[in-house]
């Protein structure tokens, strides 16, 4: 095997242990992985040398990738399937030796990056399928030059051919800036409504209450179920469950506007309408446990993931009693308590 080879591998083994490391980073090396079975080889045997207990100075910051690698071939113990160079010319090989090899890495990287690993794992088998979990957001390039935001626990699917570009918005929420392209056009799917893009950005979520929210930031779009609807910048509408598009229905605009930067925008907006959004983005769940507290209107701009800073809002501002629990979730009362200054999480 190359020196310059094991060097490269060595380098992702240990960047891919850093859990700052970005999407875009993850995507570079899942190329870099797929481009030849002689790097998935050289993954599997910087791995296996440097997860054993005394090259655990991987963790050390002070060690180059030099050092590394030299600690690296300083192991002449094998414990993985050698795979084959492709031939000239050819960039991928069709070989069960190459797949069980890419199954290894696959579980490798997944022990290396922990709760995340099986996100990342899912995405490799079908990098056309793509999720987030509570509290993440994504954002993706397409090869057309559009791009995909995707909000917290949200799914699509992603079908780009010669006919169309298509985009599955399975559950969750997503924005779309789409590149332009006369020749295929940009559909987004939901199981009640398909919209279609006419040069524009734009947002679509599949709400809890069962519609589709559609809203315009840019352009125009046409949003066809038993009927057909062309929304225009500023505009939005919900389709029902049964199909109805009603025009000028939705959440607030803003909503739309400014949950890339995790901003939570509510006028008037009753209190367990602001507590189910905020429920999205946290592990934490709030759970009203009045109804006179559900009633109560809200309006302000709030951090998603903030939640001590809103729960403090509420107890300071409308008498609210926050009840902390144990099991870490926080129930909401009518009844006005002094609570003490909250930890921010």
């Amino acid at each position: 095997m190359r020196l310059a080879l094991l060097r490269e591998a060595i380098g992702w083994h240990v960047a891919l242990q850093d859990s700052n490391t970005t999407a875009h980073k993850r995507g570079v090396f899942y190329a870099w992985l797929m481009s030849s079975p002689a790097h998935v080889d050289a993954f599997l045997v910087a791995a296996r040398r440097l997860s054993k207990r005394r090259f655990l100075q991987i963790t050390d910051p002070t060690l180059s990738i030099e050092e590394l690698t030299k600690a690296a071939l300083a192991d002449h113990s094998e414990n993985v399937i050698p795979l084959r160079e492709p031939p000239p010319g050819v960039g991928r090989v069709s070989s069960r030796l190459f797949v069980l090899g890419l199954s290894l890495v696959l579980l490798t990287l997944a022990g290396l990056i922990g709760t995340g690993g099986w996100f990342m794992y899912s995405h490799w088998l079908d990098p056309d399928h793509i999720q987030t979990r509570i509290g993440e957001q994504r954002s993706i390039a397409l090869a057309d030059g559009s791009v995909v935001q995707l909000n917290t626990d949200s799914e699509v699917r992603i079908d780009l051919n010669e006919h169309d570009r298509r985009v599955h918005l399975i559950k969750g929420e997503a924005r779309f800036t789409v590149a332009h392209d006369a020749a295929r056009p940009f559909l987004v799917g939901t199981p009640k409504a398909t919209v279609r893009a006419l040069g524009t950005v734009f947002n679509v979520q599949v709400a809890r209450r069962g519609t589709i929210d559609v809203a315009v930031l840019e352009g125009h779009v046409e949003v066809q179920s038993i009927r057909r609807l062309v929304l225009t910048s500023g505009r939005q509408a919900a389709v029902t469950k049964t199909g109805e598009i009603l025009p000028d229905t939705g959440p607030p605009m803003e909503w739309a506007m400014y949950w890339p930067e995790r901003k939570l925008v509510f006028r008037d907006s009753h209190l367990a309408e602001v507590i189910a959004e905020t429920n999205r983005y946290n592990t934490r769940v709030i759970r009203i446990r009045n109804p006179k507290v559900a009633d109560l209107r809200v309006s302000g701009t709030f951090m998603a993931t903030d939640v001590p800073s809103l729960c403090e809002y509420l107890r300071r501002y409308r008498g609210v009693r926050v009840n902390y629990r144990a099991d870490g979730d926080i129930d909401l009362d009518s009844e006005r308590a002094v609570f003490p200054q909250l930890k921010r999480q």
